[in-house]
C-alpha cells in the first residue's frame, strides 16, 4: 500500500508543482515580469518611472490601477465634500470642482478612460443644477426683499 502511495506522489506531484510547471507569462503594456515574486510589477512598484518628466502622471498611476479611471473622481469627491461640509455654498462648490477638472484635464493625457467621460457628463449635469438654483435663490431673494 505505502508503494502505491510513493508511485501515486511521484505521478502527481510533479504535474501539480509549481516548480516544474512551464509557466508563459504575458504583462500588459507598461509592466514587466518579476521572477522573483512570479507577478508582473510596475514601474512605480519596483521605482523605475521617469517621476522628473510626468510627476503628475507618476503620482496618478496607483490610483488608476485601484480606481481604473475614475481617480479623479474619487478625489473630486473627497475634496468636494471636505469643502462641503465647511462652507455649505452651492457656487463656490461648483467653481472649485470646475478648477480641479480643469486642472486634472490639463495635465492628464490625451484621451480620459471611458469611466472619466460618463463622470464629466454627470458632473456637468449637476453643475448646470446647482446654477439653476442658485439663480433661483438669487431671483427669489430679490423679488421678496422689501423696498429699501
Amino acid at each position: 500500500m505505502k508503494l502505491l502511495y510513493l508511485l501515486l506522489g511521484l505521478l502527481i506531484v510533479p504535474m501539480v508543482s509549481p516548480a516544474f510547471a512551464q509557466v508563459n507569462v504575458t504583462c500588459p503594456a507598461g509592466q514587466t515580469y518579476d521572477n522573483n515574486t512570479k507577478m508582473c510589477i510596475t514601474c512605480w512598484e519596483d521605482g523605475t518611472c521617469s517621476f522628473t518628466d510626468d510627476p503628475f502622471g507618476i503620482m496618478i498611476l496607483p490610483f488608476e490601477r485601484v480606481f481604473g479611471g475614475l481617480t479623479i473622481v474619487v478625489m473630486w469627491g473627497l475634496l468636494v465634500s471636505i469643502l462641503w461640509l465647511r462652507t455649505q455654498n452651492p457656487m463656490l462648490i461648483g467653481v472649485v470642482g470646475i478648477a480641479m477638472t480643469a486642472a486634472y484635464m490639463s495635465f492628464a493625457p490625451a484621451v480620459p478612460a471611458n469611466e472619466f467621460d460618463g463622470a464629466r457628463v454627470m458632473g456637468g449635469a449637476l453643475f448646470a443644477l446647482s446654477l439653476g438654483i442658485s439663480i433661483y435663490h438669487l431671483v427669489n431673494t430679490r423679488l421678496f426683499q422689501p423696498p429699501q
